[in-house]
C-alpha cells in the first residue's frame, strides 16, 4: 500500500491571502511593533515588522516603520540602511523615508547631510507629517540637538 499525502484544495492562493489583511490592520499591528519596541521588547517587535514587511513587499512604509522602532531601541547605522537601503530604493520620492534619514543623520552629528535631506523634504512640500518632521529636527538642531 502507497502513502500519499492528501490533497488539500486551496481556495485563496498565497499572495492573495496577504493582500486582503486591511491597511487599519497592518496600521495596528505597526502600533503594536512600536509599543513592542518602546517597552524594549525588541525580538517581538523584529518579528512583527518582518511579518509587516512580508505582507506588503513592495512598500516602502513597513521599513519606515521599522526603521522608526530601531532609532527608538537607539540602534540608528540599522535604522539608517532600512530608510537608505531599503525605503529609498522602494520610493526613491519617499519624503518620510529622507526626514528620518535626516533625523538620524543630525542625531549623530553630520548636520550638513542631515540639512540636504530635511530641505529637500521641506521644498518638496509633499506629505504635511513629513515637512512638519523636517522643520521640527531643523528648528532642534539649530538649537543644538545631536553630536558635536
Amino acid at each position: 500500500m502507497e502513502l500519499r499525502q492528501p490533497l488539500v484544495e486551496r481556495t485563496t492562493p498565497p499572495a492573495a491571502q496577504w493582500e486582503s489583511i486591511s491597511l487599519d490592520l497592518l496600521q495596528t499591528l505597526t502600533e503594536i511593533g512600536h509599543v513592542a519596541a518602546g517597552c524594549g521588547w525588541q525580538q517581538r517587535a523584529e518579528a512583527i515588522f518582518e511579518g509587516i514587511i512580508a505582507v506588503r513587499p513592495g512598500s516602502e512604509s513597513p521599513w519606515i516603520a521599522y526603521a522608526i522602532a530601531k532609532i527608538s531601541l537607539g540602534q540608528l547605522s540599522e535604522a539608517f540602511e532600512m530608510l537608505a537601503k531599503r525605503a529609498l530604493v522602494l520610493n526613491p520620492k519617499s519624503d518620510l523615508a529622507k526626514a528620518f534619514l535626516g533625523l538620524i543623520l543630525s542625531r549623530v552629528g553630520s548636520r550638513g547631510m542631515a540639512e540636504y535631506f530635511l530641505n529637500q523634504v521641506i521644498e518638496e512640500d509633499g506629505t504635511a507629517e513629513a515637512v512638519q518632521i523636517a522643520k521640527e529636527i531643523l528648528k532642534k538642531q539649530d538649537e543644538g540637538w545631536g553630536k558635536r
